[in-house]
């Protein structure tokens, strides 16, 4: 049997030191700019999947938000119903 103390700290590994990069990276040319500026900027196509995956959006919160505001609560149905008279008791509308 083992007569060892249970452990009641844990000691969280040291994070390594952090690697520095050490190459510097050559600024990029005018033609290399202008390669980036063309694809960054090309923005037609984007907008017009932007446009569409918002009125996407916009449509399925304005059919929840009618759901909810149109739908009775299943307590309020239930309240609304009236209630039959038992067999033992008399009508109440007449007999």
């Amino acid at each position: 049997m083992f007569h060892d103390p249970i452990p009641t700290e844990i000691e969280a590994p040291r994070p390594a030191d952090p690697v520095v990069p050490t190459a510097q990276v050559p600024a990029p040319t005018p033609d290399q700019q202008q390669v980036a500026d063309g694809v960054f900027s090309q923005a037609s196509e984007s907008r017009a999947v932007e446009a569409i995956l918002g009125l996407q959006t916009g449509l399925l919160l304005l059919r929840e938000l009618a759901i909810e505001t149109f739908q009775t609560p299943v307590e309020e149905e239930e309240s609304r119903r009236p209630v039959p008279p038992q067999p033992d008791e008399p009508d109440p509308a007449g007999a």
